[in-house]
């Protein structure tokens, strides 16, 4: 489980209560930059953005310090509802292409 949270305070007292990770959520709404300012007072937190990130925000987040980052609609789609399994697919491959570029740069 990772601890969710919107404010900083929230985030950072998930944080030292013991998270591994804190959920920023939802992280479209606040977008990477929030990211970058968590930085200043809190280097040390891991995060992970979720909810309204797209597959192409991807680098941009982990550009930022993200730990990982959580897909929902921009990955799914409408596969769930009889959509294409080859666009999930597709869209599976984009998002996990951005992910060697960052493995092991943490």
């Amino acid at each position: 489980m990772i601890s969710g949270g919107f404010t900083p305070t929230e985030l950072h007292s998930s944080w030292v209560a013991g998270a591994a990770a804190v959920k920023i959520f939802p992280a479209a709404t606040v977008g990477v930059t929030f990211a970058n300012y968590l930085r200043g007072p809190f280097p040390s937190l891991q995060f992970v953005p979720s909810g309204g990130v797209g597959i192409d925000e991807i680098p941009e987040w982990f550009e930022a310090g993200a730990l990982a980052v959580s897909l929902g609609g921009s990955l799914v789609g409408d596969a769930f509802v009889g959509g294409s399994l080859a666009e999930l697919a597709d869209r599976a491959r984009r998002a996990v292409s951005f992910v060697p570029a960052w493995v092991g740069a943490q």
